[in-house]
């Protein structure tokens, strides 16, 4: 656990050494971390040591930037002990310019990761292209992929007139929701992996991490002594509005039921009106069918919607 600090300095400094040892930590994973499962020894669970660096690094910078903008008001004004709200002892000692200074040095050590997301932009592309052209009717099914990417309901009903339309259009939506249920998983256990890092920094100087595959999955709340909580003291030491962690693991969950109301529901319920006009018996069989995905997709991401908010407040309770 790392000690409470007593000053919004030494809180400043709490803050920038944890981030120091994630950083250091992440820097000495090999390109591939193998985490036991914890149910069969044997087994092991591959982390991309890249995905998580990605995610460490955002969440650093984005802090870092929100604590440049915070020291860079207070340095306009100069008046470091005019904060209310009973924290005037905690701003007597602070040097704006040397946290700011502080600041905007850790945040330009940390490396920069472009590239590297555009290239996992371009992996996603090349996998949906690749699995949608194995299949059969290839071709049409691109086509269709490609008048939804773009909008094009006029050249997805013009497709549809197409021999072997309505297989090609079910093996696309099927192709796209077995895209996200497998690639959802491994993005919130990366995430997860990194809220490992943060939820415990006396993991941080150990040789090896010790924990399993059961123990990440389960990392979803915040604990107390973790780097989310030096930070949330430190923005409440400003007196400034405590910058939440942006959950991507149930962002993830959220974003998948909602393709699953907005892809199978709202793409399936166009395509039946299209139909519909030609065929009034296969239309109503996709507008129920539309129906029924865009139901099951919002209730859903409503019931996350409440778990990404839950989790927020158990940051000011922590």
């Amino acid at each position: 656990m790392v000690p409470k600090a007593s000053s919004l300095t030494d809180r400043h400094l709490s803050l920038l050494r944890a981030y120091f040892l994630v950083l250091q930590r992440t820097d000495r994973f090999s390109w591939l971390v193998w985490v036991p499962t914890g149910w069969l020894g044997f087994i092991r669970v591959p982390v991309l040591t890249l995905a998580v660096r990605i995610l460490v690094s955002s969440h650093i910078a984005r802090v870092l930037k929100a604590l440049e903008r915070a020291y860079q008001r207070r340095l306009a004004i100069d008046e470091p002990d005019a904060v209310e709200g009973g924290w005037k002892n905690l701003h007597e000692q602070a040097d704006w310019k040397n946290l700011k200074e502080q600041a905007e040095t850790m945040d330009a050590s940390l490396p920069s990761f472009l590239m590297q997301k555009w290239l996992f932009a371009a992996l996603a592309f090349v996998l949906v292209f690749l699995t949608a052209r194995s299949l059969p009717q290839g071709d049409l099914i691109i086509k269709m992929a490609a008048a939804v990417a773009t909008v094009n309901f006029g050249k997805l009903a013009e497709l549809a007139a197409e021999p072997g339309a309505m297989d090609a259009f079910a093996r696309l939506i099927f192709v796209l929701v077995m895209i996200f249920i497998t690639l959802t998983p491994v993005l919130i256990y990366h995430f997860r992996f990194k809220r490992v890092l943060f939820n415990h920094p006396e993991l941080l100087p150990a040789s090896s991490l010790n924990v399993s595959f059961a123990a990440v999955w389960a990392e979803r709340s915040i604990e107390v002594g973790s780097l989310y909580v030096l930070e949330r003291d430190l923005f409440m030491a400003l007196g400034d509005p405590v910058l939440p962690e942006i959950p991507f693991d149930l962002l993830a969950v959220v974003i998948t039921f909602l393709y699953h109301a907005t892809g199978p529901g709202l793409v399936v319920g166009i395509f039946a009106w299209q139909v519909y006009i030609v065929n009034r018996s296969v239309g109503r069989q996709l507008f129920f069918v539309a129906g029924t995905c865009g139901f099951i997709g919002l209730g859903a991401a409503l019931i996350w919607i409440g778990n990404i908010r839950q989790r927020s407040r158990e940051l000011a309770a922590a």
